[in-house]
């Protein structure tokens, strides 16, 4: 097996909205990753905003969705089936994620370190486990 050494570097900016501002030095963006808050209407609307300021090719690998608060359908303001639209409208990959059950997990993985983890659970049972999902 050939094995070579390289060097990476990841490098995360994170964003509020796009247009990002102009920036001579700014590195290379990769990958864009949306994050839909599901509990909030002006998070999908932001998101929708600042679709129309990335090209069309950007999408062909090179951008995903996170909708977040997927954990607490009773709370969400924003239905699922929307941020699925929106994501096959720009065919790019759409991951679900509750991050308020993630961070006991998170904490007590930190604490234990077992030798494999089980998925996280929210409140009212464990998290949907679609394919597509992120938990």
């Amino acid at each position: 097996m050939l094995k070579e050494d390289c060097t990476s570097e990841l490098r995360v900016h994170l964003a509020r909205s796009l247009p990002l501002p102009s920036s001579v030095d700014r590195p290379r963006i990769d990958l864009i990753v949306f994050v839909v808050n599901l509990h909030s209407k002006y998070s999908l609307r932001n998101v929708e905003e600042s679709l129309h300021h990335v090209d069309a090719t950007f999408f062909l690998g090179k951008a995903a969705f996170l909708a977040t608060g997927a954990g607490r359908e009773s709370h969400c303001s924003v239905h699922r089936n929307t941020i699925v639209k929106l994501a096959h409208t720009y065919r790019s990959p759409l991951f679900f994620c509750d991050l308020e059950a993630l961070i006991p997990w998170c904490q007590a993985l930190e604490q234990s370190h077992p030798p494999y983890v089980t998925p996280p659970h929210s409140a009212s049972g464990p998290l949907p486990s679609k394919a597509g999902t992120l938990c």
